[in-house]
């Protein structure tokens, strides 16, 4: 792509069982090496036994691992390295830490899946027919959103097919991708098509080295996957993972990766290779631990998502670790809705179908913006939107006279779907909505007597927009003479006062509390905008003798009541 960004920290702020900053450490005492395509095996060969022991390799990329000898330099190794012909690449290796609407129960507390509109873009695809390799902790194989999904995968740490998750952050990064939508149970999924392949690329502890998430990314190209994810430390700055990545592009694939979450600036490049995701929150603001730089390419939401965990359960978690699997299953349905799409072009509809936030075009932070998954969709399947959406305010209606409270409705549709409905009294924006319903209760008593107008604006996901006719109403609640009562207070009046002394009060009103307040010796020391109000008072600082607290509640027509006590020190 044209930036990508990188993660250096993958994890994140997930449960607690999970660190809160993942981080990357050099493995000592190994080498990586890339050949390059020129370099004949027993010559690369030799060019790595001659330094020391290779200990795992990967053929279709030309990549060696040599473990040096105890008394070698890896600085020294890799600078000889880098002058041998054959040779690309030459690095130390890294131990990195990871970083319709559906029945799902927990769908509405999913508010990454209609931000990015992604139940507009499975009315024309989910995904299916697609895999995606996610490499990390392993996947557990009983999670019942997960279990039908799972394709056999392999277990690189044990070198064995047993990818059963020992730690719980594959399992999330799983179900961020392809949990079992619709089902009735659970969660619901940006690509709940696709198919999930495991690949366990990390120790029970969570770490991996690059060299076997490279190792990983070659299985999965090799097997069919067409999306493969690493939420690991450091992968968008590794060259022999970009070797990696790029043999997925050869066979129509692409590598998603999660920027990190150190909560400032990386130095990586970008990378035409990798695809690294930024992470929002979900007021479309930048989440403040994730990383940028240079390499950022898109972001994607990654605070407080809901989703799948170790033991069956769901909960919610967040971190760049799930900003980029939700990412690689933007890519998935793409395939689904136009399965000739190259690589190039798969990332290039993601970037320019990308929400632009912060600075207009690409910036350090969010890359060239936040994924929009409908309109991504769209775009692959060679669809455009030129139908702004239709909305009108349904209650009241015009010319109504109301009392008391209101509720205020909008109803708004799109073919492409409603991606937010802000509504407005006059001039003011009162509310904006992300899902239906969009209602409002309007407490008219909140204001003085007369006339109000409503309206609503409704955008989609292709960020056309369209605003309803106007509603005008007339508040005909009468004129208000009753001023609102003190119910309660303290302390009592004649009270004896030391040290640090309690005041509260309470209020009711025969319409509405616009709020409270407290007074010592005639100064104002509180307020508040509710019916209840409380302050601490050191009374060390007052004299001896007494004093007057003065408790006042008022409403929206400025009626005042009060209660007067006094106290002595």
């Amino acid at each position: 792509m044209n930036r990508i960004f990188n993660s250096i920290a993958v994890f994140g702020v997930l449960f607690a069982t999970f660190s809160v900053d993942a981080r990357t450490q050099p493995a000592k005492g190994r080498i990586v090496i890339v050949g390059k395509q020129t370099a004949n095996e027993d010559d690369l060969d030799r060019v790595a036994r001659k330094h020391g022991r290779v200990v795992d390799e990967v053929p279709q990329i030309r990549m060696k691992v040599i473990e040096l000898p105890d008394t070698a330099s890896e600085k020294a190794v890799i600078a000889l390295l880098k002058r041998d012909a054959n040779v690309e690449v030459a690095e130390q290796d890294v131990l990195a830490e990871p970083d319709g609407i559906p029945n799902d129960p927990s769908f509405a507390t999913q508010w990454h899946l209609p931000k990015i509109g992604a139940n507009s873009a499975w009315d024309i695809a989910d995904g299916s027919g697609i895999t995606i390799a996610i490499l990390d902790t392993g996947v557990q194989p009983t999670h019942p959103d997960l279990s039908a999904k799972l394709v056999p995968g392999w277990n690189f740490y044990d070198n064995n097919n047993d990818t059963s998750d020992l730690n719980g952050h594959g399992t999330s990064v799983a179900g961020a991708a392809a949990a079992i939508t619709n089902n009735g149970l659970g969660v619901a999924s940006v690509a709940p098509g696709a198919r999930i392949m495991p690949l366990r690329i990390a120790s029970p502890s969570a770490y991996a080295y690059h060299s076997t998430i490279a190792k990983g990314i070659t299985y999965a190209a090799d097997r069919g996957a067409r999306v493969a994810n690493a939420s690991y430390g450091g992968v968008c700055g590794s060259s022999t993972i970009f070797a990696a990545a790029n043999y997925l592009r050869s066979k129509g694939g692409v590598f998603t990766a999660s920027a990190g979450n150190t909560s400032g600036s990386l130095p990586y490049a970008a990378n035409a290779s990798v695809t690294c995701v930024a992470a929002t929150a979900s007021n479309d603001t930048r989440a403040s631990w994730s990383s940028y730089g240079p390499f950022i390419d898109v972001a994607a939401p990654g605070s407080g998502i809901y989703l799948t965990r170790l033991g069956g359960g769901y909960g919610s978690a967040s971190g760049t670790s799930f900003a980029a699997p939700i990412t690689g299953a933007i890519y998935a349905l793409m395939m689904t809705a136009n399965p000739s799409l190259t690589p190039a072009q798969l990332d290039s509809i993601l970037i320019n179908t990308a929400t632009d936030l912060g600075t207009l075009g690409w910036d350090q932070y969010f890359g060239h913006g936040r994924v929009n998954a409908a309109k991504a969709v769209y775009a692959a399947a060679g669809k455009t939107d030129t139908k702004a959406p239709l909305v009108s305010v349904t209650s009241p209606t015009n010319g109504a006279r109301v009392t008391g409270t209101v509720n205020v409705a909008v109803n708004a549709t799109d073919d492409l779907g409603v991606s937010s409905v802000q509504l407005f009294r006059g001039t003011s924006s009162v509310k904006t909505f992300i899902l239906p319903p969009y209602n409002y209760s309007w407490n008219t008593f909140s204001v003085k007597d007369g006339i109000y107008t409503w309206k609503a604006t409704a955008s989609d996901y292709a960020n056309l927009s369209a605003t309803s006719a106007i509603v005008s109403v007339t508040v005909a609640n009468g004129v208000d003479t009753i001023a609102p009562i003190i119910k309660s207070s303290a302390p009592a009046s004649g009270t004896l006062v030391a040290g640090t002394v309690t005041i509260s009060g309470t209020a009711t009103d025969n319409r509405w509390v616009s709020g409270m307040r407290v007074y010592i010796d005639s100064v104002r020391v509180k307020t508040s905008s509710t019916g209840s109000i409380t302050h601490a008072w050191d009374t060390s600082t007052a004299a001896a003798g007494t004093h007057t607290i003065k408790i006042e509640a008022f409403d929206p027509t400025g009626l005042l009541g009060s209660r007067v006590i006094s106290v002595t020190k």
